[in-house]
């Protein structure tokens, strides 16, 4: 000890200079206890110790692991729980922006104030108490056994050693920490210290984390652009389903427009979920049943009869392109001089339910010149016991054998079926040359779920050309009122980061609790009183007696001059002393049982 000078003392003002240091009394006032006397060290209460920190930290991280299992098995994108309507900030947000939608919402119909007190609530309870909880565990339990550890073997800083015990959860902690693993030391050291450094970033940063995973906004309604530059909302009134057929083939004048049910009658009348959920809008309607949800009238059902005709042979000649187009299928195979029944392939009363379209067994490899089928058409009659059907398939189209010609001059196109057909509307029969009838003149991109079957959607009377059920046309409108909940994509990234941070913690203190004697025999370096007794023996030891006049920054300047510090295991007086000393003295420390252990500084 004698390479480091105790702080000299200093000229000073007051009369207590006048008094010399030899003469002042060594002590000013009796104790109210008496001296404790030296103990041995025992290692009673380890094992339970042990056994009821890893139960705590195995179940808060099998607790946080299940969740991220669950949340995983069950996420399917940023949109996962929203509705329809709540998905428009999704569709229209980056990828980036995606990841902190609150898409997980709890509570709704807020004003501005509930939606407020809710979130700052949650961020005091969960981002506030958890980084305090965070940093309770660290500073208790993981951080104090593990400097133990590293410092039975190896020697620290002052610094390192004051600024990982006293502030833990600091930014100082975390340069010190950064500076000790530059220095090399043992592996053992540098690995726990690496841990240590990420363990209290997560722990600072998961305030503000959390924070971000919870949120309220305004929820918004989906509009979009019409051709007019109007906005309307996909239940509005002024919007609805119709045919527009062509009266030239016909032998009528002009086209016509069969109008079907409006957009809003559909949404009152099935689950709003069904409504914005199913890829074709026409799986609930039910117009093939006797009890349909919307009432339309019977130019529309008939309408609808035919389409189911286009539709079998479409999904018969070509079923990807009639599963992912639907009535835009374009019929490119060639010319085949056979006769085809597809009677015998697909089975007539599934194709008269639109939501299945089984694929064909044998498909042709072309067109055929002769295809052997159904017609379907639209019947009033009730219900009837049928034995070929199952009983709970009730239909009111009705199928009738058909034989279809190809047309080879006929020009491909999406939607064209180069055959004859039959059309029956309104008890009328029309008998029609290839290609079968357009139903959806004029308009174009027959894939949304609102004209899958090749219809069209007018607004206030008149057919929409061109989709208008697209991105681009999208606008979030915001609605009355406010949501809170809290983001999915930062949940689940959080919960990770929590099992990880519970794993490595626990790690850590388990390895102090076998490798460290200190720890073992419960005389761990943690906790106020024992951190400020260590620490203050090793300052008076190489500062001297002479500090009580130095400022922290002067006394800390000192520290930075001394050699770094470790435990180690004195003999005084008949009895051993455990301490810190300086790094040229230090002895690995070991702990014995039955031994004495006190001494005076």
């Amino acid at each position: 000890m004698g390479d480091y000078s105790h702080v000299p003392t200093s000229d000073g003002d007051g009369p207590s200079q006048d008094m010399p240091y030899s003469t002042k009394p060594s002590q000013t006032f009796n104790s109210p206890v008496s001296h404790l006397p030296p103990k041995q060290l025992c290692t009673r209460g380890r094992r339970r110790d042990i056994i009821l920190h890893s139960l705590v930290g195995a179940g808060a991280c099998v607790i946080s692991i299940l969740v991220v299992i669950y949340g995983v098995l069950l996420y399917g994108g940023s949109d996962r729980d929203l509705g329809f309507e709540d998905m428009c900030e999704s569709e229209l947000a980056s990828d980036i922006e995606k990841a902190f939608i609150i898409d997980i919402r709890i509570a709704r119909g807020l004003n501005f104030a509930q939606a407020k007190l809710i979130d700052l609530l949650c961020d005091i309870i969960i981002g506030q108490g958890g980084r305090a909880l965070h940093a309770w565990v660290l500073y208790r339990f993981v951080v104090p056994d593990t400097l133990s550890r590293i410092m039975e073997v190896s020697a620290v800083p002052y610094r390192y050693y004051v600024n990982l015990t006293f502030s833990t959860m600091s930014f100082f902690s975390l340069w010190e920490l950064c500076k000790m693993i530059f220095r090399r030391p043992q592996w053992r050291t540098v690995l726990s210290t690496v841990w240590l450094l990420l363990a209290i970033s997560y722990a600072l940063a998961s305030g503000p984390f959390w924070s971000a995973v919870t949120g309220y906004l305004a929820p918004s309604s989906r509009m979009y652009y019409l051709d007019d530059g109007t906005l309307a909302a996909l239940d509005s009134s002024e919007l609805s389903m119709c045919w527009v057929l062509d009266g030239k083939r016909l032998g009528w004048d002009d086209d016509h427009i069969e109008f079907g049910p409006t957009l809003h009658e559909i949404n009152q009348a099935v689950n709003t979920e069904w409504y914005y959920a199913t890829p074709e809008v026409w799986r609930v309607l039910g117009l093939d049943s006797p009890n349909p949800a919307v009432n339309t009238s019977r130019g529309f059902k008939d309408v609808f009869a035919y389409a189911r005709g286009i539709r079998a042979i479409q999904a018969y000649l070509d079923y990807p392109q009639a599963v992912s187009s639907h009535y835009d299928t374009y019929l490119s195979g060639k010319p085949i001089s056979e006769t085809i029944d597809m009677k015998e392939d697909l089975p007539i009363w599934d194709l008269r339910y639109l939501p299945y379209l089984y694929k064909p067994m044998e498909a042709p490899s072309g067109l055929p010149m002769t295809l052997k089928g159904w017609g379907f058409k639209h019947t009033n009659k009730s219900w009837e016991y049928d034995p070929d059907k199952p009983l709970d398939d009730h239909y009111t189209i009705e199928s009738y054998n058909a034989t279809f010609t190809l047309n080879r001059t006929i020009p491909l196109d999406d939607g064209v079926v180069p055959y004859n057909s039959t059309f029956i509307y309104n008890n009328k029969t029309f008998e029609l040359e290839a290609p079968f009838l357009d139903i959806g003149r004029g308009c174009k991109h027959h894939r949304d779920f609102f004209s899958s079957l090749g219809n069209c959607v007018c607004y206030r009377g008149l057919p929409l050309p061109e989709e208008f059920f697209v991105q681009n046309k999208l606008r979030c409108v915001q609605r009355e009122g406010y949501v809170w909940g809290f983001s999915a994509v930062l949940a689940l990234i959080g919960l990770c980061f929590e099992a990880a941070w519970v794993i490595g913690c626990w790690g850590l203190w388990v390895d102090a609790q076998v490798n460290s004697e200190l720890v073992t025999f419960r005389r761990g370096g943690g906790g106020e009183v024992r951190a400020s007794l260590d620490l203050a023996e090793s300052v008076n030891r190489d500062l001297g007696a002479n500090t009580c006049a130095y400022s922290d920054a002067e006394l800390s300047k000192e520290l930075d001059k001394c050699e770094p510090v470790g435990y180690s295991v004195e003999e005084r007086d008949g009895v051993s002393h455990i301490a810190l000393v300086p790094a040229r003295i230090q002895t690995r420390v070991k702990v014995q049982s039955g031994r004495l252990y006190g001494g005076c500084p």
